[in-house]
């Protein structure tokens, strides 16, 4: 607010509230900086996540393994960049206009079956990867997209390679300081009841009630075929679920079999829905999430929408995932 206000005045010209607002700002970021300082003296680790020191280029590159490659995409006003770092080597790429990229990236209409998936898929792997250059040792892409391009599925792009999404290079070191760490045990919630069990009308993300939501059977099976523990039907709710987390200090894997609720609007309310209880709607949100401890190796979110969410242009896609 009060740096709109100082542009607003600035731009009318009107010095007296233009100094008063510059006052104003300059007491604003005074406080950031003793609130930052008190978070990092009191919670280190949290500190680190929420507002981290960048690593240096070479810092980042000791972290990568032989098989292993940083793409660091990078959205600027007319171009676009990417940064390519492996153990050995780093370099900057340039991959034309921003303008002509976003044109590609509407051709990729995958909900539309009659849409030319292949053709666009060639030409944004043309586009993206060939200039790239990967060696061809690299096995393991780490990559941080930025803007739309957290749209891209790069799976398709890069079929022979696994794909790692990573909010930053920093961010990835800091969630991967101890990569021997393994959890045991398969967790999977599936085939939630989403049938009312009061009068209340609860409604789920975007005013939806949660009675319209079809079940899904066949997530009971694929839970059955792949998980230790089963949280199914009337078991798969939130409080089952986050009890069921902390049974175990880490686990292999955690699989989400369920709906999932998207709102572009306000992506931190995007939504897994799990079984609705009287005193619980069963919606546990992208920011519930943030707010839990999930301690796992890997989380599978085996629900429609779950990748998508609001695009911003230096976080990328805001949502779930």
């Amino acid at each position: 607010t009060a740096l709109a206000g100082y542009r607003r005045a600035y731009a009318q010209g009107r010095l007296p509230v233009v100094r008063r607002r510059h006052t104003e700002l300059r007491e604003i970021r005074l406080e950031l900086a003793r609130v930052i300082g008190r978070i990092r003296a009191e919670a280190r680790e949290a500190a680190n996540l929420v507002c981290p020191q960048p690593d240096t280029l070479e810092t980042l590159q000791a972290r990568l393994e032989a098989d292993e490659a940083l793409v660091l995409f990078a959205l600027l006003p007319r171009r676009v960049l990417a940064l390519v770092a492996t153990p050995t080597e780093a370099r900057l790429v340039e991959l034309g206009f921003r303008r002509s990229l976003e044109r590609e990236l509407k051709n990729l209409r995958f909900h539309d079956v009659e849409a030319p998936t292949a053709e666009a898929v060639a030409a944004l792997r043309g586009r993206l990867i060939t200039p790239l250059a990967l060696p061809a040792r690299v096995k393991r892409v780490l990559v941080s997209p930025m803007g739309s391009l957290g749209l891209v599925p790069l799976t398709l792009l890069l079929p022979r390679h696994e794909i790692v999404y990573v909010p930053s290079g920093t961010t990835y070191g800091l969630l991967h300081r101890d990569r021997s760490l393994r959890g045991s045990g398969i967790l999977g919630v599936g085939d939630p009841d989403y049938r009312l069990r009061d009068a209340s009308r609860r409604r789920l993300p975007g005013g939806m009630d949660p009675r319209s939501l079809a079940p899904l059977p066949a997530t009971r099976a694929e839970v059955e075929a792949i998980a230790d523990i089963k949280l199914l039907g009337p078991a798969a709710t939130v409080a089952g679920f986050s009890k069921a987390l902390a049974a175990r200090k880490r686990w292999r894997a955690v699989h989400l079999a369920c709906h999932g609720l998207l709102r572009q609007d306000a992506p931190m309310a995007s939504a897994l829905a799990l079984t609705v209880e009287a005193d619980s709607d069963g919606v546990l949100t992208a920011l519930d999430l943030l707010q839990m401890r999930v301690p796992a190796d890997l989380v599978v979110l085996s629900a429609c929408d779950s990748a998508r969410g609001h695009v911003y242009d230096i976080e990328g896609v805001v949502g779930l995932a």
